[in-house]
């Protein structure tokens, strides 16, 4: 296995309530810790933020205590990270295991190194709940499949291995949940060897039946992060949390200074002042019409204007969906084709996303240099310490 994280989770007792979640996920990076890689990690905290993942399992990260040291204190108290490594062997193999803190409202304990670089085990609760026997969650790169279906075109592994990590399975009662939400003929696979060589689902989301049943979203999705490793990832409930709902819609700052919207505002603006030259407007209609208005077109400026990227991202990930689902049915040459279709398809994903994490970079810097070191509302929000969301009873 090149790596594997145990994460022992309570369990609290069934409930019929609104439900919180969490989101879990697992990628192998290919390494971060040398020069021309420790770049990842920006992009791992913007890959985090964006997608709101609470607990990360980071395969192959290459970490040593230096690099640990170096995140903690960066990202210190918004993220936390824990690591096992090869002592005799810094800067290979490795397993990092990334806590959002606002979203966990925890942090790691318990924690035991299992195989020292590839296999760690730790304790998190999220439910609030000390009773618990056994991990509940496995998740990682198993760099080995169960089933031949599993890859393309299919094989069986080495027996040795199969069975080995079958065994674990059912010592530790664990099931696929990625493949028990989407039965056969459904295939998806996260690594693809080079040159249009075979593809496999070998990072894989382990839990417990009881578990299993409060889940959802078994995902397998293109991270962005330079690697040949796609990422899973998967939302787990907590019966017993009370309902959080999206809140309240805000604008996104870049469409408050978007000249279109502002001119719709203006013009929008002007007819109102207008109609309160009439006694007969009430002022309060007036103004909750004016509020709606602007509030439609900034909705649909901003579909509009991020839609562009995202329709071309959505159209590259459903041809390669559809070139897979037909190369499952190919032998030879035109297995070999189609396999190096979707290798072009992906990297043109990567590509898009790399850059659109520069743009957001190089926003970000710019506006570090302009209002960073002045005390703003910008300086107050970006020292400010991260929270969860404050929960209130409904009367209604």
């Amino acid at each position: 296995m090149n790596g594997l994280a145990c994460v022992a989770a309570p369990d609290p007792p069934p409930s019929q309530s609104e439900m919180g979640h969490i989101n879990i996920a697992s990628l192998n990076i290919k390494g971060a810790n040398s020069p021309s890689t420790l770049k990842k990690w920006k992009m791992i905290s913007n890959l985090i933020s964006k997608n709101n993942l609470a607990l990360v399992c980071i395969v192959e990260s290459h970490s040593d205590n230096k690099l640990i040291d170096a995140l903690n204190k960066k990202h210190n108290p918004k993220m936390s990270f824990i690591h096992t490594h090869d002592q005799d062997k810094p800067k290979t193999k490795g397993i990092t295991i990334l806590t959002n803190t606002p979203l966990m409202n925890c942090s790691p304990t318990d924690i035991q190194v299992i195989v020292p670089g590839r296999a760690l085990q730790y304790l998190t609760n999220w439910y609030d709940n000390p009773g618990f026997t056994k991990p509940h969650i496995m998740l990682g790169d198993m760099n080995t499949v169960e089933d031949p279906s599993d890859c393309l075109p299919p094989h069986r592994d080495p027996p040795q291995t199969t069975n080995a990590l079958h065994d674990l399975r059912s010592k530790l009662n664990l099931i696929d949940g990625w493949r028990r939400a989407n039965p056969l003929p459904e295939r998806e696979y996260t690594f693809a060897q080079p040159n249009g060589g075979s593809r496999l689902r070998i990072d894989r989301i382990y839990t417990t039946e009881n578990l299993y049943d409060r889940a959802s979203n078994w995902s397998i999705v293109n991270s962005g992060i330079p690697t040949d490793h796609q990422m899973t990832t998967v939302e787990i409930y907590n019966l017993n949390s009370p309902k959080i709902d999206r809140g309240r819609w805000t604008m996104k700052p870049f469409i408050m200074k978007d000249p279109e919207l502002i001119n719709r505002i203006e013009v929008e603006g002007t007819k109102s002042l207008t109609n309160l030259a009439n006694p007969s407007e009430n002022p309060q209609i007036t103004l909750q019409n004016l509020t709606d208005h602007i509030r439609l077109n900034a909705q649909c400026l901003t579909m509009t204007k991020i839609g562009r990227i995202n329709s071309e991202l959505k159209n590259l990930e459903g041809k390669k969906d559809k070139i897979l689902k037909k190369a499952n049915h190919l032998e030879g040459t035109n297995l070999e084709r189609a396999l190096e279709k979707t290798n072009h398809i992906s990297s043109r994903i990567q590509d898009i996303q790399s850059t659109l994490f520069k743009k957001n970079q190089n926003i970000t810097k710019a506006n570090w240099h302009l209002y960073g070191e002045m005390i703003n509302k910008y300086w107050c929000a970006h020292g400010k310490e991260a929270k969860g969301c404050n929960c209130w009873n409904s009367n209604a």
